[in-house]
């Protein structure tokens, strides 16, 4: 520490001292990390409780988490970090079980989140195309056994272009997964791995365009698992059907019911919202485009109870989801408050006004 301090204080009189002893400041992220590992291995010791030891390790986890966060996104800084938490982990385990007799449930979560790094790491090196890297950390990931293992290896086969393989991978790894057991048997976080390995499948399809669009619909819609509903996968569900709607021509539309396949894609935006706010700037903008569009096209047409239903969902989603949801898109709803159709103009109003009272400022 005294050596970096040193570096830090030469060059302190410099410009853009921060970036360029930026490793040095890292450096010293790592120390006060190392720092604080050994005060709770302390603790543990002096405790000597497997209970204490378990949210001491916890939290040293949630802690390391909190400050990644803080740190430039770049593989040359945020590796030597995995890196550096994979050898404090060992070293803790280590520890830890010469000061417990049965430490298995330690070791399991120690391991566990030690898998989860190496896999943190397989991520970072295909993002960067480093494939070889990525492969060795795979290998390594291996040991751990981290249930999602089979994902990173399908995403890597994938973005190296061999397509085949990375489908084979995605189905193998789901069948060992799933263990011929039940969806409802799974746990949560299988349930997620499930949910997450299907909807790769799907989004494979849809990039490499070898699946007919009705069939990989189904694929994308077998990816919400429930008891495990995530807001990604409806949004891409909806994003998917929304782009093969919108390239159709009117005719086109016509034969296959226009208001009755924007239904389905505004109720799917609407499940990602009631989910999670993550991707709301993606979903509501959309949800209200389809709304007020199809709205008009079908009042034109004289089609009044598709005006009705399309309403519906508009009207339940002004009463199921939070009033700052359409704060995100104020100016898209003040945009159409002379919208032709008396009905859509009672559920804009109905919207806006609970918008007002909501945030008045």
């Amino acid at each position: 520490r005294q050596a970096m301090m040193k570096n830090l204080k030469i060059s302190g009189s410099e410009q853009s001292i921060y970036s360029k002893n930026y490793r040095e400041i890292i450096t010293l992220h790592l120390i006060s990390e190392l720092e604080k590992a050994e005060k709770r291995l302390e603790r543990i010791k002096k405790n000597h409780s497997q209970e204490n030891a378990l949210k001491e390790i916890k939290e040293l986890v949630f802690e390391w988490q909190t400050r990644l966060k803080l740190v430039e996104k770049n593989v040359s800084v945020e590796e030597p970090i995995f890196c550096f938490h994979r050898i404090v982990l060992s070293e803790t385990k280590n520890r830890l079980q010469k000061i417990f007799n049965d430490n298995s449930r330690l070791s399991e979560m120690i391991d566990g989140e030690i898998g989860r790094l190496w896999m943190r790491s397989t991520n970072l090196a295909c993002k960067n195309k480093m494939f070889n890297q990525a492969q060795i950390y795979i290998l390594n990931a291996e040991t751990y056994e981290p249930k999602d293992l089979y994902i990173k290896k399908a995403k890597m086969n994938w973005l190296k272009g061999d397509q085949n393989n990375a489908f084979k991978i995605l189905e193998l790894g789901e069948i060992k997964l799933r263990n011929n057991r039940e969806e409802n048997c799974l746990s949560l976080d299988e349930k997620k791995i499930l949910s997450k390995g299907r909807l790769m499948v799907a989004r494979f399809n849809a990039e490499a365009i070898n699946v007919e669009f009705t069939a990989n619909k189904k694929l994308f819609k077998k990816a919400v698992v429930q008891g495990a509903e995530n807001e990604k996968v409806f949004l891409l569900t909806a994003e998917y059907m929304d782009r093969h709607y919108s390239k159709q021509d009117d005719n086109q539309l016509a034969k296959i019911g226009s208001s009755d396949e924007m239904e389905e894609v505004m109720q799917t935006y609407l499940k990602s919202m009631k989910v999670g706010n993550e991707y709301v700037f993606q979903s509501m903008p959309r949800f209200l485009s389809i709304w007020l569009d199809t709205t008009a096209r079908e009042y034109n047409d004289k089609r009044r109870d598709n005006v009705a239903r399309l309403n519906k969902i508009a009207e339940d989603a002004a009463n199921k989801l939070l009033p700052y949801y359409f704060y995100t898109a104020l100016s898209q709803l003040m945009s159409r408050i002379c919208h032709k159709s008396s009905e859509v103009f009672a559920v804009l109003k109905l919207i806006l006004v609970k918008l007002i009272k909501a945030h008045p400022q």
